[in-house]
């Protein structure tokens, strides 16, 4: 009886959930993967913080350059003196008690002319610059990836849902079946009992199916900001082709021109040659031209003498670093180790690029020629199934080969789901790798969903 009770419970829990999300499913906005992509441009907080990373990386050209334009300084003041003397030994000074103001102000305006680090500042700065598009380039094709990944995974949880439930009708109509039989004694209690166990297995699998597609809507949800949402699904034409061009060594030919992560490396190779040439500037000479203009304005002096002047001039500055205690020399070690360090990583970056490209290019490879052996095995599974019911039928099988052969045929049918959504990834990873992936490429995905 409590085994019975439990089996109930499992069954209204699992029919409340179908309801609820029968009822949800009216008020969910529809999408397709452009959608997904469109939502996620705007409200992924990831993707956004690294929007944020750009616009400061792009300050840095703006900073560079300003070590070269005239730096103008205004100062200014204001005072009061309250000043007591008592002048001895002599008749032209009058003691007495003063109290007098004065201010002034002064402008400088420096020119610089000659100032190899400043030089080698500005030349990093639009290295840095270059460096924050570059990254932010790269993030958009990661958002790309990551939008196509969490929409496929929703799918995925989807279909094993479906192919679950639709097991669990089959195994419920053997069961019924086996139970009948057993009653008129035309089978054993064996078959009831199996049939009963694939169907109790086959519950605990959707309770688990459900909690992973709650996982993968959450992840989903989380880049677009948005809860209530169905899914286009793929197409029913679906037919995977191989990667165009068919050409390994030209996608690794066009990945070592093009990709964003190997043109990253490079503005780092930049950026530490010229932190080496800043660190070598400071060894050279600089020649600023300054100008000044000075007022001031006293209302009295200890003598009782008040003052007004304006002074004005221009001079040409010259800084001569003669000796630092070493310290510009430890500087330029340091500046050129890092140097080196950042080129080897370009170098690194090569290899590993073109290593990326190929492996990439062999999944999609990969993945096509498993969709169609998966598409084969299917039909053989089916033609196994109808083989063994038959058999039943006339007494040379029993319920436990129809239900294995009707268990493989749900499992061919994951596995062939499974293997088009990695296909499909595989193409974005290999145009990443490359250096095209863009709006087009995700495009070109989203053609093989249904509309």
């Amino acid at each position: 009886m409590d085994k019975m009770m439990r089996r109930y419970l499992v069954f209204v829990f699992i029919s409340a959930m179908s309801l609820i999300a029968g009822n949800a499913q009216s008020q969910e906005r529809k999408l397709g993967l452009m959608d997904v992509y469109s939502m996620a441009m705007e409200r992924d907080a990831a993707h956004a913080a690294k929007r944020a990373s750009r616009d400061a990386g792009v300050e840095k050209g703006e900073q560079g350059a300003a070590a070269m334009l005239p730096r103008v300084i205004l100062e200014g003041g204001l005072s009061y003196t309250d000043q007591d003397n008592q002048y001895k030994g002599t008749d032209i000074l009058r003691s007495g008690r003063r109290d007098y103001a004065g201010g002034g102000y002064s402008l400088t305006v420096a020119q610089p002319l000659f100032n190899m680090k400043n030089m080698a500042m500005r030349r990093q700065g639009q290295a840095a610059t270059e460096m924050a598009q570059t990254a932010f380039h790269m993030a958009g094709q990661e958002l790309i990836e990551r939008s196509a990944r969490a929409y496929f995974n929703v799918l995925l949880a989807q279909t094993a849902i479906d192919l679950i439930n639709a097991q669990k009708e089959a195994i419920s109509k053997h069961l019924a079946r086996a139970r009948k039989s057993f009653e008129v004694g035309a089978a054993s209690i064996t078959d009831t009992h199996e049939a009963q166990a694939r169907y109790d297995l086959t519950v605990s699998q959707e309770i688990m199916a459900r909690q992973g597609l709650q996982i993968a809507r959450e992840e989903l949800t989380k880049i677009i900001g948005e809860e209530s949402f169905t899914l286009a699904p793929l197409s029913g034409q679906f037919s995977p082709a191989p990667p165009m061009p068919n050409d390994i060594d030209q996608w690794a030919e066009e990945a070592q021109k093009n990709s964003p992560y190997l043109a990253l490396m490079q503005k780092a190779l930049e950026v530490a040659t010229e932190e080496t040439a800043k660190a070598r500037g400071d060894r050279f000479p600089t020649a600023d031209l300054v100008g000044n203009y000075n007022y001031s304005n006293q209302g009295g002096s200890s003598f009782g003498i008040g003052m007004e002047s304006t002074t004005q001039s221009v001079n040409l500055r010259i800084s001569v670093p003669l000796y630092t205690g070493g310290a510009i020399s430890s500087r330029v070690r340091e500046a050129r180790a890092n140097e080196e360090k950042a080129r080897f990583e370009l170098e690194e970056a090569r290899r590993q690029t073109r290593q990326l490209v190929r492996s990439a290019f062999m999944q999609v490879v990969s993945a096509q020629a498993e969709v169609n052996a998966l598409k084969q095995a299917m039909v053989s599974s089916q033609s196994a199934l109808a083989s063994t019911r038959q058999g039943f039928e006339v007494g040379l099988r029993n319920a436990v080969d129809v239900l294995d052969a009707e268990r493989q045929g749900f499992d061919a049918r994951h596995a062939l789901a499974r293997a088009k959504y990695n296909y499909l990834l595989s193409l974005l990873r290999l145009d990443a790798a490359a250096g095209r992936l863009d709006e087009d490429g995700l495009r070109k995905v989203a053609g093989f969903l249904a509309p």
